[in-house]
């Protein structure tokens, strides 16, 4: 099973705009059906806490693949570096994906652009 190879082509058809990530009941949730066979669902960073209600730590986004009937396949999350290669991109695909297929950096300098014809 090649995870690294998924993630890149989630961020790939993501930038593209062939991929369509739809919004959930969660804000920090995405999701996206590929044909009505399989589900992507991407989580957004996001704090844990522990049972006191205390922070614990910060958790990186996460991409998790399901069966169109809602069966867990495989998940990862972008801290899976060592284990996963481009695990780190799923930070990028939640940015990418918050940004209609642009990345934070292409963003700004939009918008730095736009602040230059003013």
């Amino acid at each position: 099973m090649n995870l690294g190879h998924l993630i890149e082509r989630v961020v790939e058809k993501t930038r593209s705009g062939k991929l369509a990530w739809e919004t959930t009941a969660d804000p920090n949730e995405r999701v996206a059906t590929l044909g009505g066979q399989y589900v992507l669902r991407l989580v957004g960073p996001h704090s844990e806490y522990n049972e006191d209600g205390d922070y614990s730590y910060q958790v990186g986004a996460e991409l998790s693949l399901e069966t169109g009937d809602g069966q867990a396949v495989t998940g990862v999350s972008a801290s899976a570096t060592e284990e996963v290669p481009n695990a780190g991109r799923i930070n990028d695909l939640w940015e990418m994906m918050r940004f209609g297929g642009r990345s934070v950096e292409e963003v700004v300098d939009d918008a730095a652009r736009r602040l230059e014809e003013l």
